[in-house]
């Protein structure tokens, strides 16, 4: 949570677009992980995934998209 709010405040500061693309992305990158771990049946749909390097490369792309 802490690094949610970090990262938010940081996209936040170029405005509210970056701050919707970096949250999009952080998302959508999860999702596809995630639904390729299920497709190649190394997790199931109850595995737990880490979030945080999602959220920080979703402020990546967005910091380098802006």
């Amino acid at each position: 949570m802490k690094l949610a709010v970090a990262l938010g405040a940081m996209l936040g500061w170029y405005g509210w677009r970056t701050l919707a693309l970096g949250a999009i992305a952080g998302q959508l990158l999860a999702a596809a992980f995630g639904l390729g771990l299920i497709a190649l049946r190394r997790a199931h749909t109850k595995s737990a995934i880490p979030y945080g390097p999602f959220l920080i490369c979703g402020t990546v792309l967005a910091m380098i998209a802006r």
